[in-house]
């Protein structure tokens, strides 16, 4: 599933590693979200994408995640 975690991180100018320390997500799967702008919608939880959405100050899922339902 598609992802805008690229444009949110580089127009906030945040690390990934910073981000991983803020959302418990490693960097691992940080960055390969990062670099596919995709992510695995079974190995993500909900509360991944909440912490992530905290972090980088959205309100809405459907900005980081636009095919989200």
């Amino acid at each position: 599933m598609q992802i805008n975690l690229r444009h949110y991180v580089d127009s906030d100018d945040s690390s990934l590693i910073e981000l991983a320390q803020k959302t418990g997500i490693s960097y691992d799967t940080l960055l390969d979200m990062y670099t596919k702008n995709e992510f695995d919608e079974n190995g993500l939880s909900v509360t991944d994408l909440t912490n992530l959405m905290i972090a980088l100050e959205l309100t809405n899922i459907n900005l980081l995640v636009p095919g989200m339902k």
